[in-house]
């Protein structure tokens, strides 16, 4: 880990950068009082990272990014015959390791924005870039009509 930004707000309020010791700093006290969590880190070589913020009572906005330079297939508005396989893999995982009653909504895709209101059609219908949406199976919304729907486990599954 290449160290966690803690922030007030996305003006970054109170910005801080520091080593994360488990035994020292407890993140879940720090989300649950409203920080932002921003973890950075390398995977196979790739810069990552993801973020964490609590958004309302019981729900938390997770973003999960990679930087796409050494991956140039999947820095596209595009799901391609070269970037399939790894959005498959996501979304594979997504729905192998996650729980369909925790969740509201997976919005993937490249430079996403996707602002959370308690209404779910308003964030869907808000949202930008997003390439694949991934709901479980009792969220009844309506996705766009350039959307293919697949359903997989207790998951629909809507990719362009």
């Amino acid at each position: 880990m290449d160290g966690i930004e803690i922030l007030d707000d996305w003006s970054y309020t109170n910005h801080q950068v520091i080593n994360y010791c488990e035994e020292t700093i407890n993140l879940n006290e720090m989300i649950s009082n409203g920080k932002i969590i921003i973890a950075n880190l390398k995977v196979n070589g790739l810069r990552s990272g993801y973020y964490i913020l609590k958004v309302d009572n019981g729900i938390y906005e997770i973003g999960i990014w990679f930087d796409t330079d050494k991956m140039s297939s999947l820095d596209s508005d595009a799901i391609t015959d070269e970037n399939k396989f790894i959005y498959n893999k996501i979304t594979n995982a997504v729905i192998n390791n996650i729980d369909n009653k925790k969740l509201l909504l997976i919005g993937i895709g490249v430079e996403t924005i996707i602002e959370y209101d308690r209404i779910l059609q308003n964030i869907v219908d808000n949202s930008k870039n997003i390439l694949i949406w991934i709901l479980p199976r009792d969220k009844k919304i309506n996705i766009q009509h350039f959307y293919k729907k697949e359903e997989k486990e207790f998951f629909n599954i809507y990719f362009r």
